[in-house]
């Protein structure tokens, strides 16, 4: 059923005042001019850029808060939305429907009439020892990032990093910290990038290595503590020791879904917030949005939980207009993802084989090293392309890529799985061709050709 509007000159807070909690407000004032809005932030900074922080981290010289898109300050003056920063939600009271929350003067409540709840994730902690000591660093909030520069900025050229987790955190920051100079060691729990194909990433491993790069594998068992009460080396279970002047711990993220807990609202996959295609919660009058929440996987609607920038913005903004009773629906996920490697792209969209068949699909899958650009024409570099497809019909899955380019046509291939493509209509897209840009067969043309080989072979065509 289509949300209630808010009453007119009703009262709308908001638990948190980044990505999502600041679409959602936004929208909402937008759409409802006449309405009070309140946004409870517990940090500093609002509204900014996390994904670019470790570009910024490149540039010694670039202020992170540049990453700030519009201030608290900004928000009151031209948009008409009051941001009140250092200031923690502690509690919903659902029965009153007020917020209580803590700042520097003490607590105060908030009335409301609709409540967005967006607070986030945390990062993820390792249960090891000296996992808190200074010089080991996460970055996933504006502060982090602050606080990694500034510890960079600190440390001699040459010294060692050490970063746990092979994401694309991981790898983004691999890239980042070796061409600041430092000797990189990335450690991973298997394998790098791991919900990846093996070809794709063995060019990974390729990349990494080419750029002095370390892997390592292995339990880990202490983070230790050297002469000046900091961190200093890794050491695994097995005995190996790596020296590490900075450790940077990128391991995941969990919803910071406790308030919602306490306040006797649903939680889903993960801890996360449960909500419905509305992003209302199990109380109709409370919304969720962003990183504490759950998502719907566009193939099946099985419940994941998804921590992105341009779906908690997406999230956000859906539940800030059916606040003003818009009945937007949020599609869900496809967990669309790309990051860069050096001079390598890598990128994936869907479900790889392993995911497909846990969701009950026969996977088939085929995969091309094609050219980035026309025979001949200068510049030419390997694209590595690989596609998930039912062997029932033929239904379009998941994609990856790496390549030295053009792996943004990873958002052609979620636009086909999200549209329910399967192989021979994707064989059939008309796609643009220049000598620049593709060879004269596009390789998702090319692969979709393959694709259809090992299809009519399965089915005994």
């Amino acid at each position: 059923m289509k949300p209630e509007p808010i009453a007119r000159n009703g009262k709308l807070v908001v638990i948190g005042g980044v990505a999502a909690g600041m679409s959602a407000a936004s929208q909402a004032k937008r759409r409802r001019p006449d309405i009070e809005v309140v946004a409870l932030e517990k940090g500093e900074h609002v509204s900014y850029g996390a994904c670019g922080m470790p570009y910024n981290i490149e540039d010694p010289g670039r202020d992170m808060r540049d990453l700030v898109v519009i201030s608290a300050e900004q928000f009151r003056e031209k948009r008409g939305i009051e941001v009140l920063t250092g200031h923690e939600a502690a509690q919903i009271d659902r029965d009153r429907r007020v917020v209580r929350a803590r700042s520097a003067d003490g607590e105060k409540e908030f009335p409301y009439d609709r409540l967005v709840v967006a607070t986030g994730a945390r990062e993820r902690a390792m249960q090891i020892e000296g996992a808190d000591l200074p010089g080991v660093h996460f970055l996933h909030t504006l502060d982090h990032g602050i606080a990694l520069k500034q510890e960079l900025a600190r440390l001699p050229a040459g010294a060692p990093a050490f970063l746990i987790g092979a994401g694309y955190i991981g790898m983004e920051m691999a890239e980042v910290l070796t061409r600041r100079g430092f000797k990189t060691t990335v450690w991973a729990r298997s394998t790098v990038v791991s919900r990846f194909a093996e070809g794709i990433r063995e060019m990974v491993s390729e990349t990494l290595e080419k750029n002095n790069v370390d892997v390592v594998t292995g339990p880990i068992a202490a983070i230790e503590k050297g002469g000046d009460g900091r961190a200093s080396a890794v050491r695994m279970q097995d005995g190996r020791r790596f020296e590490a002047s900075l450790v940077l711990v990128g391991i995941g993220v969990v919803p910071n879904s406790e308030i919602a807990d306490r306040a006797g609202l649903k939680l889903g996959v993960a801890n996360a917030i449960a909500v419905n295609e509305f992003m209302q919660t199990s109380d109709p009058l409370i919304y969720a949005a962003g990183d504490c929440v759950e998502s719907r996987f566009v193939l099946g609607g099985d419940p994941v939980h998804v921590a992105l920038g341009d779906v908690a913005n997406k999230q956000g903004k859906i539940a800030g207009a059916n606040v003003a009773g818009a009945g937007e629906e949020f599609r869900g996920v496809l967990e669309t993802a790309i990051f860069r490697l050096f001079d390598l792209e890598v990128a994936t969209t869907g479900l790889n084989e392993k995911q497909a068949k846990q969701r009950g699909y026969e996977p088939l899958a085929a995969e091309i090293t094609a050219r980035t650009r026309a025979h001949a024409f200068p510049g030419s570099r390997p694209f590595r392309v690989r596609i998930v497809f039912d062997g029932t019909d033929g239904r379009l899955l998941g994609g990856q890529i790496a390549a030295g380019e053009g792996a943004l046509r990873i958002n052609v291939l979620a636009a086909a799985i999200d549209a329910g493509f399967d192989i021979k209509r994707l064989s059939g897209l008309d796609m643009a061709y220049a000598p620049p840009f593709s060879p004269v067969w596009d390789p998702l043309l090319t692969l979709a050709s393959q694709a259809e080989k090992v299809l009519d072979k399965h089915q005994g065509k």
